[in-house]
């Protein structure tokens, strides 16, 4: 159910009023971010020897918080690229937000790798 959730919030990137090439990056960002909520949902699922470093996750997450965490993310996510696309930010901003907020994503999902936590 998780997953299904988090296809559907992908698919509304998919759907929001952005330009191509920013739905493009959202759909990226929205991908990256639901292989970390896999990571960590494994994480909560009783890894042994393993801690959640996100501090507002705690060390050992309930996997209900962990999914409302990782929703409330990408919708955020979602609802201030929009807002940038909305008011006309520039190219360079929206770039700059998609690709360090993609980043962060990517370097908890590759460090997650890095120690055996795979989705």
């Amino acid at each position: 159910m998780t997953w299904v959730l988090y296809l559907f919030l992908v698919l509304l990137a998919g759907c929001a009023d952005m330009p191509p090439e920013v739905k493009a990056e959202e759909a990226g960002f929205q991908v990256i971010a639901a292989l970390d909520m896999g990571q960590t949902l494994r994480l909560a699922a009783g890894m042994p020897n393993y801690h959640e470093a996100n501090k507002l996750l705690g060390m050992r997450p309930h996997r209900d918080a962990v999914v409302a965490y990782f929703v409330v993310g990408a919708v955020a996510h979602l609802v201030a690229t929009d807002y940038l696309c909305r008011y006309q930010a520039s190219r360079t901003v929206i770039r700059l937000w998609e690709g360090l907020t993609t980043l962060n994503e990517a370097v908890a999902v590759i460090g997650n790798v890095d120690r055996g936590i795979t989705p």
